[in-house]
């Protein structure tokens, strides 16, 4: 009763259970937000209207990061005079706080974006990036002991190779985590994951200046994003390590000798080269591949799991200091996803969830989702819903399942209070093609739109489709469910209908467009042919009444009820005195 009856104003006073999260490292906040770094980046490229993108758990830091830039902004102007500087704190996020929010940024026209915090590292789209990861503590010697101990005890004897991954906040202690893993190790060697971009360039803009590596930071090596493709084991200098030796190459364990002097690293970071790779999307991993992962549990684990079944993953946590196989919940992560494919296989109507505007390919991959679709004659709707949430895609109730276009550590849903099967690109492109899951998890965006990938949504479709035609003559023969056991009748949107006759109706909605109803040359209201929203609305949601018992009841004559509002009703006076004591009576308790 309270809900119906308050006046709505605790909402406005609710406070956010977020707990604060500290980047900073041993020497500070100031050096944690990377002040100088970041005012340094922005002075030598020219941007004038910076926006400040803080996570929640952040928020409380905001002010202090704002007026230490301004000031050391102000202060590099002193010594070296240029444009005056514009900067803006961006309010809560449109879409998840790990992407680039260019959407705000937008609003104040901004020429740039610092994002602070943790970071899914997607390509951005429109405006370059500034990444202040941040700088959490992480004691180099008990994480070393930690995990050295544990891979000697489970792991020497059938691997040979690890690559070392870490949270975007520990990536600053990653060089020498892996440093003394190599000394330590004898029979196994670490290798880097490459690490994150300290600033990063839109992806479709082709006259964009090159990556800045301030001195400090020579490691840096700017990519779209954070585990993507993993060359062979052999790289061509110049394409990974900077140099342009092109007689010798770099492995993934050896340097040329033109890297080492060119591109020195700072002995700060490493007390010696430490060799960096990168993480395959659409290939397996090397035989006798040990994956290690230093930060807490995270989507970012999750994914890494997923996408590298079958690979051991040793997991530690640095605010625990416990070191765990990953690996074992991934049997059950990959189930649970392969039911939400198979749900999905037995739809008719898809919804195209965007969550997000800022990823550079998100626009070819939606283009691509929509023609997978209506290639198997399925009704597609795309709807942007910034933030997911049940009750967002609760009011799309003719929708029977969603495809989440989103970075990724937001596209896995795995909430069970979702009324429909929400899936990833990878696993609506599974479903509708009608292939055997051999556990291999895509959950780039280049994968699934490159022409020479397996996984290409425009590939392979066809092909299937075509192949199903031959094995069922019959378009409308029912399929079996394994979701539900049962046989499904799939109904086929556009199909039916020639080119001529829905070009006519195309033609007559466009004429109409402004008319209150469509009515064809007889005068007869227009018939929509194959509308899945209308169709539902006529079964589902449209309100039918009482049940009609016509001839069973004799009608009844209509009298004068009470009258007035819920506190106090005026009884009519052709009630009789008895009723009106009794109703009385009533009103008491």
């Amino acid at each position: 009763m309270s809900t119906i009856t308050n006046s709505g104003e605790d909402i406005i006073h609710a406070r956010n259970d977020i707990s604060p999260h500290d980047i900073s490292d041993d020497n500070g906040d100031k050096d944690g937000y990377e002040i100088k770094r970041t005012a340094r980046d922005i002075l030598e490229h020219g941007y004038s209207r910076i926006a400040l993108q803080f996570p929640d758990e952040l928020l409380h830091h905001s002010v202090g990061v704002y007026r230490d830039l301004v000031r050391e902004l102000a202060e590099l102007r002193r010594l070296n005079p240029g444009t005056a500087h514009s900067v803006y704190i961006l309010a809560d996020t449109t879409y998840n706080a790990c992407c680039v929010d260019e959407v705000a940024a937008q609003h104040v026209d901004a020429d740039v974006i610092v994002h602070y915090g943790h970071a899914c590292l997607e390509p951005s789209a429109r405006l370059p990036v500034i990444y202040v990861l941040g700088k959490r503590r992480l004691d180099v010697g008990v994480c070393v002991d930690a995990v050295a101990q544990s891979i000697l005890q489970r792991y020497t004897s059938i691997h040979s190779r690890a690559i070392l991954v870490s949270d975007t906040a520990y990536a600053w202690k990653a060089p020498a985590v892996c440093d003394a893993l190599n000394r330590r190790l004898k029979d196994i060697t670490v290798h880097l994951h490459n690490p994150p971009p300290s600033i990063v360039y839109p992806a479709l803009n082709s006259g964009a200046p090159p990556p800045v590596r301030p001195a400090d930071e020579s490691k840096m090596q700017d990519h779209e994003a954070d585990g993507s493709a993993l060359k062979g084991e052999e790289a061509a200098c110049g394409e990974d390590c900077g140099c342009s030796d092109t007689k010798n190459s770099c492995t993934l364990s050896n340097s040329c000798n033109s890297c080492t002097s060119t591109n020195p690293r700072n002995p700060s970071i490493a007390q010696r080269p430490v060799s960096t790779t990168t993480l395959p999307t659409d290939a397996p991993l090397p035989p006798r591949t040990l994956l290690i992962y230093i930060g807490g549990a995270s989507l970012k684990l999750t994914n890494l799991v997923l996408t590298h079944a079958g690979v051991a993953v040793l997991a530690y946590d640095p605010t625990t200091h416990n070191v765990s196989d990953a690996t074992g919940s991934e049997n059950r992560l990959l189930q649970r996803r392969y039911a939400q494919a198979s749900k999905a296989r037995d739809c008719d109507v898809f919804g195209l969830a965007v969550g997000t505007l800022s990823t550079a390919s998100y626009l070819p991959l939606v283009r691509a989702l929509r023609a997978k679709l209506q290639a198997h004659h399925k009704k597609v709707y795309t709807v942007a819903v910034g933030k997911l949430n049940p009750a967002k895609l609760g009011n799309f109730g003719e929708i029977q399942a969603w495809c989440v276009v989103a970075c990724k550590e937001s596209s896995i849903v795995n909430s069970k209070e979702f009324i429909t099967p929400v899936v990833t690109p990878f696993e609506l492109e599974m479903a509708l093609d009608g292939r055997t899951w051999t556990g291999e998890y895509v959950l780039d965006f280049p994968a699934l739109l490159d022409p020479s990938s397996r996984w290409n949504l425009s590939g392979s479709g066809e092909a299937e489709q075509e192949q199903n035609h031959l094995v069922h003559h019959d378009p409308d023969a029912p399929t079996f469910s394994a979701s539900s056991g049962r046989l499904v009748h799939h109904r086929r949107f556009d199909d039916g209908v020639s080119s001529d006759a829905s070009a006519q109706v195309q033609r007559q909605l466009e004429e109409g467009a402004d008319a209150l109803t469509l009515r064809t040359k007889e005068n007869a209201l227009q018939v929509m042919h194959n509308s899945a929203a209308a169709a539902f609305l006529h079964n589902e949601r449209s309100w039918k009444g009482l049940e009609v018992r016509e001839g069973q009841d004799a009608p009844s004559q209509l009298e004068t009820g009470r009258a007035g509002v819920a506190r106090g009703y005026t009884l009519p006076t052709s009630l009789s005195a008895s009723e009106s004591v009794e109703m009385a009576e009533k009103k008491k308790f």
